[in-house]
């Protein structure tokens, strides 16, 4: 779904059009589930912070302005929610820290082929884990999530030229880490994994 069918969506889901509504459910339920488990690995946490979201959206939805990006809202919104089952339940005791955020974000977020080229895997492994939870994050929205640095801004609550900043940074400490020889079979394993774009960022000079 585009921009301008998402903003179509969202303006009939408001007025309280119940299939425009099971149109957001349909098409962001999965990526929500995939965001919300890089946070918090306890599917059943997850799946109810998104129940919950989507409950209190349609209760709300005549009082909600409209985002600049529906994905977005969902994601930052989900964020929050985990944060606050985090908190409640004392389970972590540094979510306050803003410059981190996530307590982790595990290469398996970019992993995400069932096969592939095991020495390949390896050393992206070990290159990511050298990397922050901020970091890590960065990358895993960018280019697992496509989304725009502008509803990277918005999810990890950070300005722009912040999170154009992580992307970079992350990138170049991934080259840095990796020889040559290692850059290009990385490169070519995620680009058959399908996440082309960071295939390509590693193969190019920033």
């Amino acid at each position: 779904m585009n921009t301008a069918q998402e903003q179509a969506n969202w303006a009939f889901f408001k007025q309280g059009d119940k299939e425009a509504f099971a149109v957001l459910f349909r098409d962001y339920y999965k990526l929500l589930v995939q965001y919300g488990r890089r946070i918090n690995p306890d599917i059943e946490v997850v799946e109810d912070c998104i129940q919950e979201l989507f409950l209190e959206l349609w209760q709300s939805r005549e009082r909600i302005a409209s985002p600049e990006s529906v994905k977005g809202y969902l994601f930052k919104v989900l964020k929050t929610k985990i944060f606050r089952v985090y908190a409640h339940s004392q389970q972590f005791t540094d979510i306050a820290d803003g410059a981190e955020g996530l307590q982790e974000f595990s290469y398996e977020a970019l992993l995400v082929a069932e096969q592939g080229n095991s020495e390949a895997k390896q050393k992206l492994e070990d290159a990511l884990l050298g990397l922050s939870n901020r970091q890590r994050e960065a990358l895993y929205l960018k280019f697992y999530n496509r989304l725009s640095y502008e509803e990277m801004s918005e999810v990890m609550g950070v300005n722009y030229q912040t999170v154009r900043n992580l992307v970079h940074q992350s990138i170049k400490r991934l080259r840095s880490q990796l020889t040559l020889t290692s850059v290009a079979t990385v490169a070519g394993w995620l680009s058959i994994s399908g996440l082309l774009g960071l295939a390509i960022w590693l193969l190019l000079e920033l």
